[in-house]
């Protein structure tokens, strides 16, 4: 049977990784639940960016900011994993820690316009 979300494996073993070595047991939960966790995930970061008036991409951001921490939460879980205490509710950190990361990114998004009038009102013939 054929894996039926395959997003999270290239995000986190991209193809010349998985010639290597086989996902961890930690890697195989972090997959799982972010299978779970991406369908509110992406419905969340599309209604806020649609709320903002800051087009269709919502999508991509969502995908950019999700891959980002997909990949920050499994470095952090095999850096020494003995030191650490687990996470207890890892759909809940993931969704709490993607909400505040594509604010900071709705954030960007909503100065970029400001920024680039200013830089362009700036006279640069001095």
């Amino acid at each position: 049977m054929e894996n039926p979300d395959p997003y999270g494996d290239w995000v986190l073993f991209p193809a010349d990784d998985r010639k290597a070595e086989l996902p961890s047991a930690q890697d195989e939960e972090l997959l799982s639940v972010a299978r779970a966790a991406w369908p509110r995930a992406l419905a969340q970061a599309e209604k806020e960016f649609s709320a903002a008036r800051l087009g269709s991409d919502g999508a991509a951001f969502a995908v950019q900011v999700w891959e980002r921490l997909l990949r920050s939460v499994s470095k952090t879980r095999h850096r020494n994993p003995d030191h650490r205490p687990p996470i207890l509710d890892l759909e809940k950190y993931l969704i709490g820690a993607f909400r505040h990361r594509f604010t900071r990114v709705l954030m960007r998004e909503q100065k970029r316009p400001e920024t680039i009038e200013l830089v362009s009102s700036i006279d640069l013939s001095c």
